[in-house]
């Protein structure tokens, strides 16, 4: 035998009702919820959570000041030794520096090339997203990659470019012991960028 549901349907009406305000259309169909209300009629919602609040139960945040705990570096180890004083400001835009041009450079490669014959070495892939790089634009990018890398290589050495590219470019742990490589490779790439400035001045 079938079973028959029962189904309870609520009726919407629009009803009129007076208040301070004067007359109010409201609609009428379910009673209303208690508690305390906005200007708008719309029940109270709970407070929000505040980004400090927030970032405070974060983990990886634990042992920042209010003010650094809500600075966008610290969701990196990188961010967090400059915000912890461990590495200095120029230092870090350093490193920074260094991840973009390492990431423009590895996207040259995966890029096709403006011209198929390229000498540039922007070879032909499928991960650029389908951009195009002129030949010019692929040399320079090379040529960054190269001054950067072959700097750090010859007055720092392999074990302090590898703390490097793990502390910027792949984010992984950098435990202490290897911060003396990591700061060897950026002093390294702050005299770079001193003197491209005192080039281009």
């Amino acid at each position: 035998m079938q079973q028959i549901r029962a189904y309870s349907y609520i009726e919407w009406r629009r009803e009129t009702i007076l208040c301070q305000q004067g007359a109010l259309s409201i609609m009428v169909g379910r009673k209303r919820k208690r508690g305390y209300r906005e200007p708008s009629g719309r029940a109270q919602r709970d407070p929000a959570v505040s980004k400090l609040d927030l970032a405070r139960k974060l983990k990886h945040r634990t042992g920042l000041s209010d003010k650094n705990v809500v600075d966008p570096r610290a969701e990196s180890q990188f961010g967090r030794f400059v915000l912890n004083k461990v590495i200095s400001l120029e230092q870090y835009h350093a490193g920074v520096r260094w991840r973009e041009v390492v990431m423009a450079y590895r996207a040259s490669i995966d890029c096709p090339s403006a011209s198929p014959k390229s000498v540039a070495g922007a070879a032909i892939g499928g991960g650029g997203g389908g951009l195009i790089l002129t030949d010019d634009e692929a040399h320079r990018r090379k040529s960054a990659y190269d001054e950067a890398h072959d700097s750090i290589m010859s007055r720092a050495g392999m074990a302090c470019m590898r703390t490097l590219n793990d502390a910027t470019v792949h984010e992984r742990h950098v435990e202490p012991w290897r911060m003396v490589q990591l700061r060897m490779a950026l002093d390294v790439l702050v005299g770079l960028a001193y003197q491209g400035r005192r080039r281009a001045g």
